[in-house]
């Protein structure tokens, strides 16, 4: 069927004289779209490609508004399609370049697009807006997240009086979904929760019950709710959270790209929902519901330890009849599968399943375990993208990670006896968090300045591996093949953007002056600074305290001395009052 149109569009553009341009751009629009449905359909990159050569010959064609006085008057859609296909062709490949066009293209049809009329087109104001989002999710920018809210409370007031408009749902489901992108990254922005709600509402209330793209208004519905019930406590919000879950599963194929995360939502709901009600039943089907959630979920998945993490909490909120021992025991064994397993993962949620499981073998006094996976973890430290992390995640960052250095390195001391071994994570963990929040690494600063190139490469990928599977993919939200195999290209780049990670670092490391890059600091290198005296550093935790000494002379080596008398709570208690 296909093939039969596009052969008669490409007759007759074959036979149209070059001076019938409106014509000519006619059938190149219809060719283009033809490729671009064949593609929806099918899933071929070829097509896509075919979809965005045709389109641009259509622009090429067409009198430009901004160069001629008498210019094509649907110069502004074709630019807004053209814009839609290099969106699908970054979501197909995640090719920057194609991000790039898509925005260009999509800013450059709103603006001839208000030259011409005073009232502003809302579907163009909603795909820039759209457009806008996508980019902050790949490059992080403040900016761009802010001019998406600007451009999407355009478009709603735009359709403000118009209950019939054809794209209201999207237009207001979009709206919502900056609101709670601004909320996750910046939680003092609470309104944005309360405002999201009835805006998904509305999405849902104008899409029909047996269209494909209600499940995702459903599912992001249940996500607001689940947050508003955070802030208000209202068990309704529950309530009504689980009732669009069990819609959105209903309806949803089970080849649906986001079926998991709905099957996920929906036992958070029923869990929280628990924690309130104490309910067994709650629990129960919770329970469940997770473990088809992770049934669902293809293996290695990027998202699997943080469903891996939601079961680590499951297991904590209600105590086995084995006892407290036997809960810490589950809920150890599905951190450490997290954080061992998961390594598609990324490295925000291996770190937080490292630390969970860490302090609950700490509870166990496990020292060996804990430290095991705390060193883990400060290893992986280096691979987060601080512009990525969320307000939330930079203040757990802060307050739970800088124990965690601690931690491991009286771990090494009570486990091994090596100061030495304890000192280089002290400091190495200690560092790295600290220039985390300042966006700044002295190894990476100097890759910079030494070759530009080989840093590039490295932050791209370092961003890559660091995203979730639903900011580094844009198709999660449809369905059919082109959809599937975007998402199965975005997890297949996943691994093979971590693969390329490995061997970049190890690159680098050949280089001279690099070969300790994102690497522990070498005794030699602590002891090198100790050229005026010994230098004494204090590690005090909860459970233990110590001084490790770096002497001046590097003969004697790294030793250190317990400090039973020097209590962490006491030290909390007075730092106040020390001056400076």
């Amino acid at each position: 069927m296909f093939r039969e149109a596009i052969n008669l569009v490409e007759e007759a553009i074959s036979t149209t004289a070059k001076d019938a341009t409106l014509d000519r751009v006619k059938y190149l629009s219809q060719l283009s779209q033809m490729f671009a449905l064949r593609h929806n359909r099918i899933g071929e990159l070829l097509d896509l490609e075919d979809a965005i050569k045709y389109a641009d010959q259509a622009i090429k064609e067409a009198p430009d508004p901004s160069k001629e006085e008498k210019g094509y008057e649907g110069y502004p859609q074709l630019l807004s399609n053209i814009s839609d296909l290099y969106m699908a062709k970054f979501d197909y490949t995640g090719q920057i370049d194609a991000l790039r066009e898509g925005v260009n293209h999509a800013e450059k049809a709103l603006s001839l697009s208000s030259d011409k009329n005073p009232d502003p087109d809302p579907i163009l104001l909603t795909k820039l807006a759209e457009n806008y989002l996508i980019r902050f999710h790949h490059d992080q920018r403040w900016e761009d997240l802010e001019q998406a809210l600007i451009l999407m409370r355009k478009a709603v007031a735009a359709i403000d009086t118009q209950d019939d408009h054809p794209q209201r749902a999207r237009i207001c489901n979009g709206l919502a979904a900056v609101l709670a992108e601004r909320y996750i990254r910046r939680p003092e922005y609470v309104s944005d929760v309360r405002e999201a709600v009835p805006l998904i509402q509305s999405a849902i209330d104008a899409t029909s019950t047996k269209d494909v793209v209600r499940v995702n208004y459903l599912l992001n519905f249940a996500y607001r709710l689940h947050e508003r019930f955070a802030l208000d406590q209202d068990p309704k919000d529950l309530h009504e959270g689980i009732q669009a879950m069990d819609e959105a599963i209903d309806f949803a194929l089970l080849g649906h790209p986001r079926f998991p995360d709905m099957v996920r939502c929906q036992a958070k709901l029923l869990s929280t929902l628990f924690q309130v009600t104490k309910d067994p039943h709650y629990y129960k089907r919770a329970e469940s519901t997770l473990r088809r959630a992770l049934e669902y979920l293809p293996d290695n998945h990027p998202n699997q330890c943080a469903f891996l993490l939601d079961k680590v909490d499951q297991v904590l909120l209600k105590e086995p009849d084995g006892g407290r021992r036997e809960q810490l025991w589950w809920a150890t064994e599905i951190c450490c599968e997290a954080m061992n397993d998961c390594t598609n993962s990324p490295p925000l949620d291996r770190l937080k399943a490292a630390y969970k499981g860490a302090s609950m073998y700490l509870e166990m006094r496990d020292y060996r375990m804990a430290g095991g996976l705390l060193c883990r973890a400060i290893d992986l430290l280096p691979r987060l993208n601080p512009r990525s992390l969320s307000r939330d995640d930079q203040q757990f960052l802060l307050s739970q990670f800088s124990a965690m250095a601690s931690d491991a390195a009286a771990c090494l001391l009570e486990v091994t006896k090596k100061p030495a071994r304890a000192l280089t994570t002290l400091e190495s963990g200690r560092g790295i968090i600290a220039s985390l929040m300042i966006d700044s690494r002295s190894d990476v600063s100097d890759l910079r300045d030494k070759d530009i190139h080989l840093f590039n490469q490295y932050i791209e990928l370092r961003d890559a591996v660091s995203r979730s599977i639903n900011e580094f993919s844009n198709a999660t939200s449809g369905g059919g093949a082109a959809s599937e195999k975007a998402v199965a290209n975005a997890l297949s780049r996943r691994v093979e953007d971590e693969h390329k990670l490995k061997l970049l670092e190890e690159d680098i490391r050949k280089l001279e002056g690099f070969e300790r890059f994102q690497l522990l600091p070498t005794v030699e290198e602590l002891q090198d600074v100790a050229v005026h005296g010994h230098i004494v550093v204090f590690n005090v935790t909860k459970w233990r305290s110590d001084a490790i000494i770096v002497p001046k002379k590097s003969s004697i080596g790294v030793y250190s001395v317990p400090l039973p008398g020097l209590k962490y709570d006491e030290l909390e208690r007075f730092t106040p009052y020390v001056p400076g």
